[in-house]
């Protein structure tokens, strides 16, 4: 029962995320979003990282795995929000929703991991419900809305299987705080270019409070 109630929280927040970053790109250049996003989730992490665990806590073994963790998390996150200008939430999840099973595939014929026969059809039926909801072609995706998304599917898929292969080799905050300021590094080079202020009108007023919620739910 834990293991469901913390994945709905998960799946709650993931939706949280997806519909900050969509208020953001609108709101924001893209590297701007990117940069407050990483610069609010380092505070938190490192704050409880060192709060749990003190400066051991920045200890890893690993760092070529991180480093490169950080830099698939820039680019799925990059590709996802350009995806979100130009198609809506619900065909973008279905979108996100294919990542495990593009892990499948990478587990099988990459890793070389046994996948059963039922797990196959399971794969094969997410599949044709995912292409039912986006109906390749339509208005709302073709031409040019189906590149970011299948970046985003690759650059994801391969920072699930990046961390898969880290799971029990680092604490997992301290792979999370890695992450967080790589990506801010990354994004911090190029705030003297991209920074504008928040617009000042009402709207724009309600509106900012979802670019702060985003990072909050990652």
């Amino acid at each position: 029962m834990t293991g469901i109630v913390l994945t709905v929280l998960a799946c709650a927040c993931f939706c949280l995320l997806d519909t900050g970053s969509k208020y953001a790109g609108a709101l924001l250049p893209l590297l701007m979003a990117l940069w407050l996003r990483y610069m609010l989730q380092s505070v938190f992490t490192v704050g409880w990282g060192v709060y749990q665990y003190g400066r051991s806590v920045f200890h890893t073994t690993h760092p070529r795995f991180q480093i490169a963790r950080a830099a698939l998390f820039c680019s799925s996150n990059a590709c996802a929000m350009m995806s979100l200008r130009y198609l809506p939430l619900a065909e973008f999840t279905a979108v996100v929703a294919m990542t495990p099973l593009a892990m499948t595939l990478v587990a099988a014929l990459w890793l070389k991991q046994p996948v059963s026969p039922l797990r196959w059809v399971l794969v094969a039926m997410g599949f044709l419900g995912t292409v039912v909801i986006i109906r390749p072609g339509s208005a709302n995706f073709s031409g040019g809305a189906l590149i970011w998304p299948a970046l985003q599917l690759a650059a994801n898929t391969a920072y699930q299987i990046v961390s898969s292969q880290m799971a029990g080799r680092e604490r997992p905050v301290t792979t999370q705080i890695y992450t967080s300021l790589l990506a801010l590094v990354l994004t911090s080079a190029s705030m003297p270019w991209f920074w504008q202020m928040p617009t000042t009108t009402p709207c724009g007023w309600r509106r900012w409070p979802w670019v702060w919620a985003a990072p909050l739910a990652t």
